[in-house]
Parts: structure tokens; sequence; C-alpha cells
């Protein structure tokens, strides 16, 4: 087992409260309201999130979209 694996399987079980926020295969626009809210989703917040690529293909669609896990 490598490390994501439990980051993949946290963000993937959180999948209830996140996925009304991503919408439908990623399509979700991400606001400031939706980005702390999907950030509340995990323990560990927007590290947690963004250490989760490849775990949800709607999820990095979502991701790399909005410019969620870029820069500091």
């Amino acid at each position: 087992m490598w490390a994501e694996d439990t980051v993949c399987r946290d963000v993937v079980d959180s999948s209830g409260c996140w996925n009304r926020i991503v919408g439908p295969n990623g399509s979700g626009t991400a606001t400031e309201k939706d980005k702390l809210g999907l950030w509340a989703c995990v323990p560990g917040g927007k590290d947690t999130m963004c250490q989760c690529y490849g775990c949800d293909s709607g999820l990095d669609k979502y991701f790399i979209r909005n410019e969620l896990c870029v820069g500091p």
C-alpha cells in the first residue's frame, strides 16, 4: 500500500459531501463558498483534497478547470 491510498480512500469516502459542489462529471463552478465547503469535506482540507488526483475523474476535472490546487 502506498501513502496516497489512504488519502484517496478518505476523499472518495467523503464523496457525499463534495459531490453536490463538484457537480456531474466535475461540471460545477467553484465559488469562494464552494471552495470552503469542499475543503471542509475531509480532514486536512485543501492539502488532502489536492493530493487525490486520480481518485475520481470528475473531481480531477473540477480541480483542473477551477485551478484549485495550483500555487501556494
